[in-house]
């Protein structure tokens, strides 16, 4: 729970979000390709780059954006982050 509610790890999530957001002429798989690259040295899978796309849209949504809309929100793309640096696969890479 730690990983979920610290402040610490939800200020990283924004900061890396921020970073994401920033870099200029990416597209939303790029975009995947460096979160998974950055938090667990390897490229995702197709599923898991189809649920990260799936959640980029319901966090968009939840914040009455459209789809066009979504892949440049950076509050969706801080909550993708969270999620993953709370993944097992992350959590125990750190430990």
């Amino acid at each position: 729970l730690t990983m979920l509610n610290d402040s610490l790890v939800v200020r990283q999530a924004t900061v890396w979000a921020g970073n994401l957001v920033a870099l200029q002429g990416l597209d939303v798989d790029e975009k995947i390709d460096h979160i998974y690259l950055t938090a667990l040295s390897r490229l995702p899978t197709e599923e898991e780059r189809g649920n990260a796309i799936a959640f980029i849209r319901q966090q968009a949504s939840g914040y009455g954006l459209s789809e066009e809309e979504a892949f440049d929100d950076f509050r969706s793309w801080a909550a993708y982050c969270h999620v993953v640096l709370n993944l097992k696969e992350f959590i125990y890479l750190v430990s």
